[in-house]
């Protein structure tokens, strides 16, 4: 008896997004009620145009004001603004990557903000599908 093993991929269409694990948005106060990341990329390694959306995971309230945008400055005006995660898409080709800035705008923020909350995290999936 023979047992004969054959593995295929990549024959068909495939999205892969690579994007960072960890985002630090910086330390919050009275004072400071809005910080914004550094810049980070969404790669689409895969060998299809890829719709992404994102789905934003967490059980504290205040990840609610979180906001993305492509850019800080461009001639294209709504590139610069802010989206809520939950809010945004983009079309991302196949072996190309985006840019995007990530923020927490909490001047709107009408929840008790205490200092007990350090170290405070969210989940972000990002979800990519066949354009």
């Amino acid at each position: 008896t023979m047992t004969i093993e054959a593995n295929f991929a990549e024959f068909g269409e495939t999205v892969r997004l690579d994007v960072p694990s960890y985002v630090y948005l910086g330390a919050f106060d009275k004072d400071i009620l809005w910080n914004e990341s550094e810049k980070y990329y969404i790669n689409n390694t895969g060998n299809v145009d890829a719709i992404v959306s994102i789905e934003l995971t967490t059980s504290d309230p205040i990840f609610n004001n979180l906001y993305i945008r492509q850019y800080k400055s461009s001639a294209n005006v709504t590139l610069n603004i802010p989206v809520q995660v939950q809010n945004y898409s983009i079309r991302i080709d196949a072996n190309s990557k985006s840019q995007f800035y990530l923020s927490l705008n909490l001047t709107d923020y009408d929840g008790a903000l205490s200092s007990n909350n350090i170290s405070l995290n969210a989940s972000l999936k990002f979800v990519g599908m066949a354009a």
